[in-house]
């Protein structure tokens, strides 16, 4: 029930803000600091990329939102109010803070959907079991 498209909007919000942030960097973060800036977005893609591979294997909805996004958020905002923060501090803080926020979360919630796919999956054949069986009685 879900468009082609729709994988898309996730990576949108890795990529879009990656591109504007660094070319709105009043500090040059990009140029300057260019593995720290890759690590820090290639770690939020890759997490994007794992949780889309997962909720198509599984065929279960995956949200849009994570809390991976708050790093490209705060790097955002502190842009927007004109780098109250210096913006080498705030990419490394987004880099190493976002991932211990949300990994034992995410885990349990895949955990808990994955257990209930599979009870529903074994619920499913079993029923499609009864059914064949009383066709062949009959």
């Amino acid at each position: 029930g879900t468009s082609v498209l729709s994988p898309i909007i996730p990576f949108l919000f890795v990529v879009v803000p990656a591109y504007v942030i660094s070319q709105k960097s009043t500090d040059q973060i990009y140029e300057n600091h260019p593995a720290l800036y890759i690590m820090a977005f290639g770690m939020i893609t890759a997490k994007v990329t794992n949780r889309l591979v997962v909720a198509h294997m599984t065929k279960s909805e995956m949200e849009y939102l994570d809390w991976g996004l708050i790093g490209p958020l705060c790097l955002f905002l502190n842009q927007y109010f004109n780098s109250f923060l210096p913006e080498y501090y705030v990419l490394h803080d987004s880099k190493n803070g976002t991932h211990s926020l949300t990994n034992n979360n995410n885990l349990q919630h895949q955990q808990q959907s994955s257990q209930q796919q599979t009870i529903n999956r074994k619920q499913t054949r079993a029923s499609n079991r009864k059914q064949n069986s009383s066709t062949l009685l009959q």
